[in-house]
């Protein structure tokens, strides 16, 4: 080299590795244009420099040597930590959420009826069907009140189911001594799709159905005492007879008792406890259908 360098390899490290500064780097960087020497020794120096700073102490010995602040910064660390520690937090989380939705659904199925009163009535028609002893058992298992009338004397000839519109009457017809009573028992199909009070009957119309579901008590009933009554359990009611008056009244009351009787045994059976209530939200959760 010319100007006192004479090919001094520390000059040549000091360039390649970039720590040579100021007028001392505008001499290498002269000399290297006219020494063809030095060139190649910078080059075979730069390849030396990338084989060996794959070596993260020497690359981070480099980055010092040349003046690089190597402290951690905070502004990248710190997202990085807290999204680290974040994750098992959020899991958790999610996991507690999901956990009382269930609860939560689970209890809300579980303070649910099912309108098994109207699932109880799909079978029925505007022309009726007569029900057996066996679904009048289950009528009453799902709210239905079907007055029992025997206590009274009077046996139970005949049990049809009318369906007209949003309504349903079982229609109960009972006989004694050759005179008849008709008991007509009306409910809404779809209790969620109306308002609390129970669907008005006919007399005329006997279970206040349709014309249709009164073929019993318009064949008996051309001189019968008639009276109508809305029950407590959400259902209404047409008595008729030709028992006279005196008897009718007394079936009325009848009716009117077995109706407050079947609320009683309602409320009696809704209460349950909590876990009660949850064990029979999660069953209604897991089959719908039960």
């Amino acid at each position: 080299m010319r100007g006192g360098l004479m090919h001094q390899d520390e000059w040549i490290d000091d360039y390649v590795r970039g720590r040579m500064r100021g007028r001392k780097c505008a001499v290498m960087e002269v000399h290297l244009q006219r020494c063809a020497r030095c060139r190649d020794q910078v080059v075979q120096a730069r390849r030396r420099l990338r084989r060996t700073s794959t070596r993260p102490d020497e690359v981070l010995s480099s980055l010092v040597d040349a003046g690089v602040d190597t402290a951690p910064n905070d502004l990248v660390t710190r997202p990085r930590r807290l999204m680290s520690n974040s994750v098992p937090v959020l899991g958790s989380l999610f996991t507690l959420i999901a956990f009382v939705s269930v609860l939560l659904a689970a209890w809300h199925a579980g303070g649910k009826t099912n309108n098994v009163l109207a699932e109880s009535a799909e079978d029925f028609t505007v022309a009726g069907v007569e029900l057996s002893d066996a679904e009048v058992s289950e009528l009453r298992q799902a709210g239905w009140t079907c007055a029992d009338l025997t206590p009274m004397g009077l046996a139970t000839t005949k049990v049809m189911g009318y369906r007209n519109g949003d309504v349903v009457t079982v229609s109960t017809t009972y006989e004694t001594q050759g005179r008849t009573a008709v008991v007509a028992e009306s409910r809404w199909s779809e209790t969620g799709e109306h308002n609390a009070a129970a669907p008005t009957p006919t007399v005329t119309a006997a279970d206040g159905a349709s014309e249709a579901a009164a073929p019993d008590m318009k064949r008996a009933m051309t001189t019968a005492s008639s009276t109508t009554l809305q029950g407590r359990d959400g259902g209404s009611y047409a008595v008729s007879s030709t028992l006279g008056d005196d008897v009718t009244d007394r079936l009325v009351s009848r009716v009117e008792r077995l109706s407050a009787d079947r609320v009683e045994d309602a409320k009696a059976s809704s209460t349950v406890s909590g876990w009660e209530r949850l064990q029979r939200g999660w069953a209604q959760l897991v089959e719908p259908s039960s």
